[in-house]
């Protein structure tokens, strides 16, 4: 006989495992300790597994073996469920507070608001008011707690919310409802909950329907209905158009109600819950009363009837179809039988919200008053905190921000400053070579020697002329070099006085011509001083003065193609650059313009300040046989 029953036995566990054992060792490899993640792994595992008690209790025995806490807090919940959803609530209650109690020795924060919300809404369920709040303040209070929360978290403290607003709903007090309500809505929104928008929804146009504010919850119900949609949700439309129908009802529109239940009726019929098929029919009924269809509504009625006094569940619901149907018989003038359902549901609904429960919930709201000030005050403290701690941060970051940008800017300007001292110094420098190079002995001999010669042949009036051209050329040099720049004016009328001079020695056989823009305002442009007379003074001497006439130098001051400079032009008619090298060469005695190189530094320091930029171009030119015919010199130096 043993043996038997230890074969049998054998047989059973082997078949438990079998069909359970796979999903277990799964599920004990991917061992997460966080509830919702062991939530998430479960539903994944297992499928529609967890729905089996059987297995729920296999769960439990290998939950204890593996010593894995989280899987047995589960299994209880589950348990508990499917014990709700087969009507017996005492024992889905014992359940709830088997993983209450398992929570609360593992310390799983988790985990005990999940099994504290559901065993509020059990006693909800058979309208244990008192015990519901308390349970479901009990869920909020320690879901509060957690710091750092994930969605789900947040979600079950959306339900918590939701759940004490619908037993302020119950109870008649819709200003609580409503707040407890927007709360949910607020958090819902946070986390992007929509199924938890539509439930929220949902719940406020019960609340507004019950102050009388109708249009108000049609808006909520449709809101909700639009969420419903969206997640596809065939119990969530079927209790929205339900609830849209007695909206109608209430404001006497009975074909609009009466629309609104045909577009969920059918489909109502299809999913085949008792508790949605009696509420609907029990909606139906009431608009077919109104609408005088006497038979069909008494039909549908002690439909409903049967079903929720069978369900043994939500008994404020059964208590209000009794009052439908003394309505109904009374309008039929079955005055008995309308007294017998009359009686019927007052005696449900005292039992619902009965004295003790009234007086317990005015303490609760008192005490609930309190506790919200308290929460308030000790919010706007840590908002205070913060923003002093925020404030204080940001005081210490723009204090260190702008340090670092004056340093910067010290930095920035020490630099750009030293930058400008060694290009003014090398301004300098390059201005006194140039004086140096202007000023050489051989010019300031040469021309002396030259009016000497006018003062020795008596041509005095020649002498004089030519000494103050001499005088004030000198005196511009002198001045002009004191300046890091010059007008274009005074620089023209520099360079003419020097052309004078130095066409003296060649007994005015040079021709020169100086041809300027007119819409030029040339004492508004600036130039470095005395940059055009290396150029000039190559003209005449290395251009002209080997040749026997025709010998020109002209000067043209134009504003290039787009205005950002001018271009000043020296050209003349002298026998060409490699011509005169050649030529240069050959004299014993070397006469040097050391002036180019310099001016060409000094241009370019001279742009360094400007946007655009300088150039010097030279151009040898040809006649129509393709000799040597002179050289062109094209300076461009920006204004801007």
């Amino acid at each position: 006989m043993r043996k038997i029953l230890f074969v049998l036995v054998s047989f059973i566990a082997f078949a438990v495992y079998s069909q359970f054992g796979p999903q277990m060792n799964k599920l004990l490899e991917e061992r997460p300790y966080n509830f919702y993640k062991f939530l998430d792994t479960a539903l994944k595992i297992h499928g529609v597994l967890d729905q089996d008690i059987d297995y729920l209790e296999q769960l439990i025995v290998f939950a204890d073996e593996n010593d894995y806490p989280i899987a047995k807090i589960y299994a209880f919940d589950i348990l508990a469920i499917r014990y709700r959803d087969g009507k017996q609530i005492e024992k889905s209650i014992e359940y709830h507070k088997k993983a209450i109690k398992l929570s609360e020795e593992i310390n799983n924060l988790e985990a005990q608001v999940v099994s504290l919300n559901m065993l509020g809404l059990c006693y909800r369920l058979i309208s244990d008011i008192p015990n519901a709040i308390d349970y479901h303040q009990k869920a909020l209070k320690l879901a509060s707690s957690v710091k750092n929360a994930s969605k789900s978290h947040y979600t079950t403290i959306g339900i918590a919310m939701n759940s004490v607003g619908k037993i302020y709903m119950e109870l008649k007090q819709y200003k609580y409802a409503i707040e407890q309500f927007n709360s949910a809505v607020t958090l819902h929104e946070k986390i992007n909950d929509i199924t938890g928008l539509a439930i929220t929804y949902a719940s406020l146009g019960d609340a507004y329907a019950g102050l009388g504010k109708l249009d108000d919850a049609i808006k909520f119900y449709r809101k909700a209905l639009e969420f419903n949609k969206t997640i596809n949700s065939k119990v969530g439309r079927i209790l929205c158009y339900d609830r849209i129908a007695n909206i109608y009802i209430t404001k006497k529109e009975y074909t609009q109600a009466f629309d609104a239940i045909e577009t969920i009726y059918y489909e109502t019929l299809i999913l085949n819950e008792p508790k949605y098929l009696a509420r609907i029919k029990a909606t139906l009924g009431r608009i077919q009363m109104f609408m005088d269809d006497l038979e069909a509504s008494e039909s549908n009625l002690l439909e409903a009837y049967k079903i929720y006094k069978a369900l043994k569940i939500d008994r404020s619901k059964f208590a209000k179809l009794c009052i439908y149907l003394s309505e109904f018989y009374e309008k039929k003038k079955e005055i008995e039988k309308a007294y017998s359902y009359f009686k019927q549901g007052v005696e449900v609904s005292e039992k619902t919200v009965g004295q003790q429960n009234i007086l317990y919930v005015g303490s609760l709201i008192s005490k609930y008053d309190s506790q919200s000030k308290e929460i308030k005050i000790k919010q706007l403290e840590t908002d205070a905190k913060e923003k002093e701690f925020e404030s204080s941060r940001i005081r210490t970051v723009l204090i260190i921000i702008l340090i670092t940008l004056a340093l910067l800017w010290v930095i920035l300007y020490s630099v750009y400053r030293q930058g400008a001292l060694n290009n003014d110094k090398k301004l300098l420098v390059l201005e006194q070579q140039a004086l140096q190079a202007q000023m050489n002995p051989h010019f300031v001999f040469n021309a002396l020697n030259s009016i000497k010669l006018y003062i020795i042949n008596n041509e005095q009036r020649q002498a004089v002329y030519y000494l103050n051209k001499f005088s004030k050329l000198i005196r511009n040099i002198l001045d002009t070099s004191r300046n890091k720049e010059v007008s274009l004016k005074e620089e023209l009328e520099t360079m003419e006085l020097y052309v004078t001079i130095e066409n003296i020695r060649f007994n005015n056989e040079i021709e020169y011509d100086f041809k300027v823009d007119e819409t030029l305002n040339l004492e508004t442009i600036k130039i470095p001083p005395l940059l055009l007379q290396p150029f000039l003074e190559n003209s005449i001497w290395h251009g002209l003065s080997s040749k026997k006439e025709n010998k020109k130098v002209s000067l043209m001051v134009e504003k290039d193609s787009e205005g950002k400079a001018v271009l000043i032009t020296i050209t003349d008619t002298g026998i060409g650059r490699e011509a005169a090298m050649q030529i240069k060469k050959t004299k014993s005695l070397n006469r040097k313009s050391v002036g180019i190189d310099l001016t060409e530094e000094r241009l370019k320091t001279f742009s360094d300040n400007y946007i655009e930029s300088s150039y010097i171009k030279y151009d040898d030119l040809k006649d129509e046989q393709g000799n040597p015919n002179g050289t062109a010199v094209v300076l461009r130096v920006p204004i801007f």
